[in-house]
């Protein structure tokens, strides 16, 4: 769970709405809004937060392009390079914004394998 005053709030129902939108079959070419709730997210979402980074995640991968370029390149210094390469906790997540280690790995991995698990709906 997110925690209480996170930023990744606001992100959550953000990055979902964008994602389902185009599972509801909209082009951002044909709703400009898709394009306008892309670059909000794409300048105030924190890969930091596993929820927040989930769904911003699927939905930038959706809009492509630079959107998705330059999110990419964040998350891989955000999110790989955190991963914990050794002892026991090795391959595992630090937890973070409010999840629990094992919630923080699962989204990571989730997030980190978005454009082996769908693909680009609108080309």
């Amino acid at each position: 769970m997110v925690g209480r005053g996170s930023r990744a709030l606001l992100d959550l129902p953000a990055g979902a709405a964008l994602f389902a939108r185009f599972f509801a079959g909209q082009d951002p070419k044909q709703v400009p809004v898709m394009k306008v709730s892309a670059d909000l997210l794409l300048a105030t979402s924190d890969p930091k937060d596993p929820w927040g980074a989930y769904w911003t995640t699927y939905a930038l991968f959706q809009m492509g392009g630079r959107h998705w370029v330059e999110w990419n390149r964040r998350i891989d210094g955000d999110i790989v390079q955190t991963q914990i390469r050794d002892g026991e906790l090795k391959g595992s997540w630090e937890p973070a914004g409010g999840c629990t280690r094992l919630t923080t790995t699962a989204l990571r991995v989730l997030t980190l394998e978005a454009y082996y698990r769908y693909s680009r709906l609108v080309r």
